[in-house]
């Protein structure tokens, strides 16, 4: 079965579903392999960030109420590496609310 691309704005046919040969290399970076993830200051940033604000910011905004599950940059480590240990740049989110805003923030890298 022939589906589109799903990089953001593809409009290439591949046969069943994947990324076409252009976008391929260009997927999601597997962030479980990032090194920075596993270091001790940050694990504990995070636990504290969890711990402080363990609902999802971006949903309390929007009037909803679910639990985070993930600690986000505000300004994104590629943007700002120099904050990327800053309490102040880190929210709580749900995985659902920081896919969105992972999503954006590529296709504003990619657009640009």
């Amino acid at each position: 079965m022939m589906k589109l691309c799903p990089h953001p704005g593809c409009r290439t046919l591949v046969n069943g579903g994947g990324r076409c040969p252009k976008h391929k290399a260009r997927g999601r970076k597997n962030r479980s392999g990032d090194p920075f993830y596993k270091r001790k200051a940050w694990l504990e940033l995070r636990r504290y960030r969890l711990k402080t604000e363990p609902l999802c910011r971006a949903c309390a905004r929007e009037g909803r109420t679910r639990a985070a599950e993930v600690v986000d940059h505000v300004k994104p480590r590629a943007d700002r590496p120099d904050l990327e240990l800053d309490y102040e740049n880190t929210q709580s989110l749900c995985a659902s609310c920081h896919n969105a805003k992972t999503m954006s923030e590529m296709q504003r890298q990619w657009a640009s």
